[in-house]
């Protein structure tokens, strides 16, 4: 008796093998030399072709987060992040900030806000000098919240995107602001 696992392999299996013998039958009418030329061909375009970054949906990449230290609190400062996890395709520029594309499409980026205690506080996103979107707090006294924002943004190579803070004071405490992108599309 055939178990149900056992009954899928068996019919598999023969249904390979006729698969198999049909097309070894067409081999043996056709000329070999031709099928080997053209089996050849296809090997050759292959691997002519190089891997374009272009079409990989992923390629531009980075991750980024402050260590702790002091505070920010000067307006329109642009957030230089000193930990950087990733930076594939080099993008991200550590020593601005500033994440200049490599390869236009649509990206996603996320970055993070902790502001000080009862601070009015604003995290900006910022795409070619242009606010692309915000994460504004006003706390009450003696409260502070960490926050996220997740943005999508269409970028042409070149476009420069940078996290800055509008007003008030962000926090640095155990990497609360981070800064990512990555790219989802053309």
């Amino acid at each position: 008796m055939l178990t149900c696992g056992k009954g899928i392999l068996l019919i598999i299996s023969i249904s390979q093998f006729r698969m198999y013998s049909t097309a070894w039958g067409y081999m043996k009418a056709l000329d070999y030399a031709t099928v080997l030329q053209s089996l050849e061909d296809r090997v050759a375009a292959l691997e002519s072709h190089e891997h374009d970054e272009a079409h990989d949906h992923h390629a531009a990449l980075f991750s980024v987060s402050y260590s702790e230290g002091n505070s920010i609190n000067t307006p329109d400062a642009v957030f230089v992040f000193d930990q950087v996890s990733l930076n594939r395709e080099e993008g991200y520029n550590s020593t601005t900030g500033i994440f200049t594309c490599p390869i236009a499409g649509v990206y996603s980026f996320v970055y993070t806000s902790l502001p000080a205690r009862g601070v009015e506080t604003a995290v900006t996103l910022v795409r070619n000098n242009v606010k692309a979107s915000s994460i504004y707090s006003d706390l009450s006294q003696g409260s502070t919240q960490s926050a996220e924002r997740t943005e999508l943004v269409l970028l042409a190579e070149g476009d420069a995107v940078w996290v800055k803070l509008e007003k008030g004071t962000v926090l640095r405490q155990q990497a609360s602001l981070s800064f990512q992108g990555y790219r989802v599309s053309d």
